[in-house]
């Protein structure tokens, strides 16, 4: 399986105590009304991966996710 990398820069928000547990909330910045406006939205509970801090790319922080089977 060819993995592909994509890099997203955007804005996150920690949103506490919503239903089903805290959230990590990321608007990526850069995309087209013709995008959607998709948002990130990552659960505390269901997060198996890292966040970590990183000025690699210009941010604050940097996640690594995966689509697909690991």
């Amino acid at each position: 399986m060819k993995t592909e990398c994509r890099i997203f820069k955007g804005s996150a928000r920690y949103e506490r105590e919503r239903p089903g547990g805290h959230v990590l909330r990321i608007e990526p910045e850069g995309l087209s009304e013709e995008d959607g406006h998709p948002v990130f939205v990552i659960r505390e509970d269901d997060w198996e991966g890292e966040v970590r801090p990183s000025t690699k790319y210009g941010c604050d922080f940097q996640l690594e996710l995966y689509a697909g089977p690991k």
